[in-house]
């Protein structure tokens, strides 16, 4: 095709395996039927075009939840970022206590009201496989989870395939349209100590 060889083509539609498929439905169009290549050029059809249908793996929607998080919420610590963390779920929390860590609290200081009773926080709680990481809510009417975009994990994935696309590095998250979110810290998940407070003791 001209001065351009089948290397330089090759290399045109890097990491937009859809375009290599249009690439190879060109070129096989101007190849003869009794071409002994042709064969060749169709299987890898075939095959650019399963992968392109492939679903989301689990280390690209781990990926996609740390990259979501770091997008969404202002201040969520680089050191939290990991694929090998493994998101379980989130949950909305209303009314939750600034001092329930005591005075050694890992949120910021002012932890009373004026009255000196504890300050509550409209939170969401991001449970990992080690942690907890707890987010400050901009409203009660907010959803944390859908604010992050976990809702979809496979969109999600795919708004970040396009950014690190467009951008050319995944080290940068980009900002969603608003940022409602805020990091206040986290719990280790072995700190973690549960209570029934409706049990009868029976």
């Amino acid at each position: 095709m001209g001065n351009i060889g089948l290397r330089e083509l090759l290399m045109e539609p890097v990491q937009r395996i859809p375009r290599y498929t249009l690439l190879l439905d060109a070129i096989l169009r101007h190849m003869a039927r009794t071409d002994a290549r042709r064969a060749r050029i169709e299987e890898a059809v075939v095959l650019a075009s399963r992968i392109a249908r492939c679903e989301v793996d689990d280390k690209t929607r781990r990926a996609a939840v740390m990259w979501g998080c770091k997008r969404s919420v202002d201040g969520f610590p680089d050191g939290l970022i990991s694929v090998h963390r493994q998101f379980i779920d989130c949950v909305d929390v209303e009314d939750f206590p600034l001092d329930i860590f005591g005075p050694s609290s890992l949120f910021s200081p002012g932890s009373s009201s004026s009255n000196g009773s504890p300050k509550i926080l409209h939170c969401s709680l991001f449970l990992f496989d080690d942690c907890i990481a707890v987010v400050k809510r901009a409203s009660s009417s907010s959803c944390g989870r859908r604010l992050v975009g976990l809702d979809d994990l496979t969109k999600l994935a795919d708004q970040m395939r396009t950014f690190v696309e467009r951008s050319g590095s995944s080290s940068a998250a980009g900002k969603g349209p608003r940022i409602e979110l805020g990091f206040r810290g986290t719990i280790d998940l072995m700190d973690v100590r549960g209570t029934d407070l409706g049990a009868t003791g029976e």
